[in-house]
């Protein structure tokens, strides 16, 4: 459903700027709150909430709506980094619209607070969207055609009365002088600053999400994954369930709308997406082989007068190829069971490495050669080759054999280090059995 998204703004349909944004948190929601259906509930339910506190709000000016607007989400911690102070700016987190409304804290980054704002600000009957200025993003809200901001009318030939606003720091309204003065300091030119102060077009907003999005994975493979605490603001980094989905989901969108609005041609166009290419195509072949049709169907057709064309046509027959390869189907016979102790999705410690891993697979004794046997010292084994063989993820994405000996069964709240690598066996985790739910049926049906 993401992916659909942002093909259909691709093609310049309209999408709702909460979808286009909630499309990247469904590539690492796993059982997290916030999809499609559950932003757009969260969003209502804040807009309902604000039209129950302030009942006759439809009788103030403009202005007096957007201040109380963001007041009323400033007061509530929908918007800003929240009030713990434990949140980092460039935390991966902040960058999911799904996370800020459903998070305790709801901590997000500029470009989510504007979005949250004006979500909830085009429910309560107010023209709000998003202003995106180098390096921060305001919000640009619009008079009533006829009206100026302070509710008096305007002459016919005014321009529409706007004024704007930046939910992320402040309730108050920020003056166009004191944008040109930020515009100024980052040298952007007199040419450039009425452009800047228009609404930004959502597809826009959605390249940009996906920038900083892989910007903050860097981050977080730089602070090693947040295991660290950040010097700058002295308190613990926290880590991020699913580095790969994140990372996955703007490169995505990066293909998808990776364009420059300026509309420099197709020539730019596929420059650009050759960048990301290489990229996104280790990362689907390493983490979502699954996807070869979404691939087929929206990734190669953009380049089908180039070079890549043939690479990305042939990748897919090797994907296409292991699937249909025929799977040794495993019953769980009662012969099976009683040799056979663990079950697909099972999480596990090692007993002597201590690592932690998730069962994909097992055989009833060791189905490795001689030589394997020999240098793993299988034999010195307390229960020998003939006892039961585990195929395993491992947290740190290596995939061994594992004899049954060795294996602790866990039961954790959330395996969060296996999360992000989990997709091309399971389904989803489930929370009451504390396992993974098996996506591969076809060779371990009763698992």
């Amino acid at each position: 459903m993401a992916i659909n998204k942002w093909s259909k703004l691709q093609s310049r349909q309209d999408v709702a700027l909460e979808e286009v944004l909630t499309a990247f948190d469904m590539f690492v929601l796993h059982e997290r709150q916030g999809d499609f259906d559950e932003t757009t509930a969260r969003l209502n339910a804040v807009a309902t909430d604000f039209h129950e506190q302030y009942p006759g709000y439809q009788k103030m000016t403009t202005h007096q709506k957007a201040t109380l607007i963001a007041k009323y989400l400033l007061q509530h911690n929908l918007v800003g980094l929240g009030r713990t102070g434990t949140h980092h700016y460039h935390d991966l987190q902040n960058n999911f619209i799904g996370f800020a409304l459903h998070d305790k804290d709801h901590p997000s980054l500029p470009l989510i607070s504007a979005a949250i704002y004006c979500c909830v600000a085009r429910r309560l009957g107010v023209d709000a969207s998003p202003c995106a200025l180098p390096f921060h993003v305001m919000v640009v809200v619009r008079a009533p055609r006829g009206f100026k901001v302070d509710g008096k009318p305007s002459l016919p030939d005014e321009a529409v009365g706007s004024m704007y606003m930046d939910p992320f720091e402040t309730d108050q309204e920020v003056s166009v002088s004191e944008i040109v003065s930020r515009l100024r300091l980052v040298g952007a030119l007199e040419s450039q600053q009425s452009a800047y102060l228009e609404p930004t077009p959502v597809s826009d907003l959605v390249v940009r999400t996906s920038r900083n999005i892989l910007m903050s994975v860097q981050e977080s493979h730089r602070r090693a994954q947040g295991r660290h605490v950040d010097r700058d603001s002295m308190v613990p980094v926290p880590s991020f369930a699913d580095l790969d989905g994140a990372f996955y989901g703007a490169l995505w969108a990066s293909l998808l709308l990776g364009i420059p609005a300026n509309g420099d041609g197709p020539v730019f166009a596929t420059i650009r997406r050759r960048t990301y290419l290489p990229t996104f195509v280790e990362h689907f072949e390493t983490h979502f082989p699954t996807d070869v049709s979404l691939i087929e169907n929206h990734i190669i057709p953009m380049f089908q007068h180039s070079p890549e064309f043939d690479q990305l046509q042939g990748s897919v027959r090797v994907m296409r190829s292991v699937d249909s390869m025929p799977k040794q189907v495993k019953r769980r016979t009662k012969e099976v069971s009683g040799r056979v102790r663990y079950n697909v999705g099972q999480v596990f410690q090692h007993k002597r490495y201590n690592y932690l891993a998730v069962i994909t697979g097992w055989d009833t004794e060791c189905g490795a050669n001689e030589q394997w046997m020999a240098q793993m010292r299988v034999h010195e084994l307390s229960r020998g080759p003939g006892q039961s063989f585990y195929h395993v993820l491992v947290e740190d994405k290596s995939v061994r054999y594992v004899a049954e000996e060795n294996i602790n069964v866990v039961k954790p709240d959330m395996p969060d280090s296996l999360m992000s690598l989990a997709g091309k066996y399971f389904k989803r985790w489930d929370k009451k059995s504390r396992c993974f739910v098996s996506n591969i049926k076809d060779e371990y049906p009763d698992d």
